[in-house]
């Protein structure tokens, strides 16, 4: 596993590795695209029930783009990417909410880790 750091996105602690802290906005845009593949938002939308979630998915984007060179394998991206899903989720969800966005991130989960190996940069 590689190394991971704390990364506070709308007032929530998320893991990432260094490399997406230190880099320009600029230059995660050109790799990040939220949440689905590029180009596709209509068919995986950044929102699960009306909360924002794309920040998830760039650090997602970035660790299959980056991870590798710093020790993250796609089954550690994807781990990370279910986690820091669940604890945003739990942080910016109320009673009724939350089973509802658990439920759809839990979805979202198992289409990255069935479908995402062509989309994982190996070293």
């Amino acid at each position: 596993m590689g190394e991971y750091v704390n990364f506070r996105h709308n007032g929530v602690l998320l893991v990432t590795v260094p490399s997406f802290v230190t880099a320009a906005p600029e230059i995660r845009e050109q790799y990040c695209n939220g949440m689905g593949p590029a180009g596709k938002g209509w068919l995986v939308p950044d929102t699960i029930y009306l909360l924002d979630c794309g920040i998830i998915g760039d650090i997602h984007d970035w660790m299959y783009t980056f991870g590798a060179d710093e020790g993250v394998s796609k089954t550690d991206a994807d781990e990370i990417f279910r986690q820091n899903l669940e604890t945003y989720i739990r942080a910016k969800s109320n009673w009724f909410t939350r089973p509802l966005r658990l439920r759809r991130a839990r979805t979202y989960y198992l289409a990255v880790s069935a479908l995402g190996a062509k989309h994982y940069r190996q070293r």
